[in-house]
């Protein structure tokens, strides 16, 4: 090793020998290398292996998932195995930190649960300001969005969802006809029934439809829909209610 002193500005300068310490660093280890449970879920423990490495297992002070501590008592290890209790489902990534070795890095695909019909919401946001507090009105457009969630208010994705509507026409004058999910149901001298098909919740969970209102609803008039599991038919939300 060869030990250059340099003064303030950069150039060669007498070194002070007497101030200078030569320190051993110790090399970095390498971490075993983790395996993701293939079953993972959020109901039960989740086991990542690994070729077990006592030294590496004394020397782990902590475990994480996507960057945040899963806390003292959420997490053991064992020979080959690391069990970690976590409610949080998708992808994570997971990193087990030690002491002289190189963090050992995976991601870890963790399943959620059942869709909750307490967790999961509907809700209806008017695309303009409406007086009173109103959601729906003659004459405007609202959007109703769906929000599936599992137990652990995790969001569930590729969930799928349909419409029960009700339509009451007790005044033929008028001849309503709503769009809803951007297809229009045009207005029938009587009251009628339908049942629409909705798309599948994104990676939040979420899934949204427009329903447009005409500008004329006769006076009893109107509707109720009601948003319900695709596979179990449980309603989802309260029931969407729009009588002028």
């Amino acid at each position: 090793m060869i030990v250059v002193a340099k003064n303030a500005t950069g150039e060669a300068a007498q070194a002070n020998y007497a101030n200078i310490r030569v320190m051993d660093v110790a090399p970095t280890l390498t971490a075993p290398t983790l395996v993701a449970q293939s079953n993972a879920n959020v109901d039960n423990d989740i086991e990542i292996t690994f070729t077990d490495n006592e030294a590496w297992r004394n020397a782990v002070t902590d475990v994480q998932i996507d960057g945040q501590s899963v806390g003292t008592g959420n997490w053991t290890l064992s020979a080959g195995k690391l069990t970690l209790t976590t409610h949080k489902a998708g992808n994570k990534k997971i990193k087990v930190i030690a002491t002289g070795y190189t963090d050992a890095i995976i991601t870890q695909y963790i399943a959620f649960d059942n869709l909750s019909i307490d967790k999961s919401t509907v809700k209806v946001v008017p695309n303009d300001q409406l007086p009173n507090g109103e959601v729906l009105a003659a004459g405007h457009t609202s959007t109703v969005t769906i929000t599936a969630k599992d137990k652990y208010d995790n969001p569930i994705s590729n969930k799928q969802f349909k419409l029960d509507m009700n339509v009451t026409n007790k005044n033929s004058s008028t001849r309503e006809a709503y769009t809803i999910n951007n297809i229009l149901l045009n207005g029938f001298q009587a009251s009628y029934s339908a049942r629409l098909g909705l798309d599948s919740t994104n990676d939040d969970g979420e899934s949204s439809f427009e329903i447009s209102i005409p500008n004329q609803v006769d006076a009893e008039d109107g509707f109720t829909i009601d948003i319900k599991d695709k596979d179990t038919n449980s309603q989802i939300g309260q029931r969407i209610s729009f009588f002028d």
